[in-house]
């Protein structure tokens, strides 16, 4: 006798108005499945004064940092911006900024500035925690923490989600995301199997300890690729 299958439901734990936008995309190509969120972290902004300018650029490595500069209002803040991958260059845009980014990760728009813009004076608008102290690794760089993000739990409906027997389909988008959704479901009643979704193969890594039954990486870091990766999951388990 056949196994009997269950509908996988997504669960996503990315910063409400971050998941509300992918559960938009999620629901154009997946509109059979429910979705769940339950986000790890809400997002507190701050208002700290510029430092001296002028600056060239603006650098954002998150739609946070965006939001943020959108919240400063400050006068003394450049057009112009290099962003890492589409999403935060798409928000960008949407800003009113003059925006270049790479399809990459941070690597990548390191590179990138380091080519193209070798003397140029950036300000970085960062959030408490970030992967990379750009100050150290680019010339004439200097930061500004605009945001953090602070720490919440699960909701109830995730929480039973988890303790279901259906499979939960789980997108991360961060190695700190993946790291906090280890400890947290791991401390957790589990009753679902995980197939998790990372958006590149770092990521992918730090949700070991998860015990995924399945795991897919985005051949590139946007949500694109990762929902490409999502819909390879699906048509393997359905196979």
């Amino acid at each position: 006798m056949p196994a009997q299958s269950f509908a996988p439901t997504f669960l996503l734990t990315r910063p409400a108005a971050q998941s509300a936008r992918f559960a938009s995309q999620l629901h154009q190509v997946f509109a059979q499945y429910d979705i769940v969120i339950s986000p790890l972290f809400y997002t507190q902004y701050f208002a700290p004064p510029l430092p001296k300018g002028p600056f060239d650029a603006v650098i954002f490595t998150s739609q946070a940092g965006v939001e943020a500069a959108q919240r400063l209002n400050a006068p003394g803040l450049p057009n112009k911006a290099y962003c890492v991958g589409p999403a935060t260059q798409s928000a960008a845009q949407l800003a009113g900024f003059d925006a270049q980014g790479t399809a990459g990760d941070l690597s990548d728009l390191i590179g990138l500035i380091q080519t193209v813009a070798p003397n140029e004076r950036l300000l970085y608008l960062r959030g408490a925690d970030v992967t990379a102290d750009l100050d150290a690794i680019l010339d004439h760089t200097l930061s500004l923490v605009v945001y953090q993000q602070v720490e919440q739990p699960l909701t109830a409906e995730a929480r039973s989600l988890l303790a279901g027997e259906n499979p939960v389909i789980l997108p991360v988008f961060s190695k700190r995301s993946a790291r906090k959704l280890c400890h947290k479901l791991t401390n957790l009643p589990r009753g679902c199997s995980i197939w998790g979704a990372a958006l590149s193969a770092a990521i992918a890594h730090d949700l070991t300890p998860l015990g995924c039954e399945k795991l897919v990486t985005a051949s590139n870091p946007s949500n694109d690729a990762l929902i490409f990766a999502i819909s390879q999951l699906i048509g393997q388990s359905s196979a």
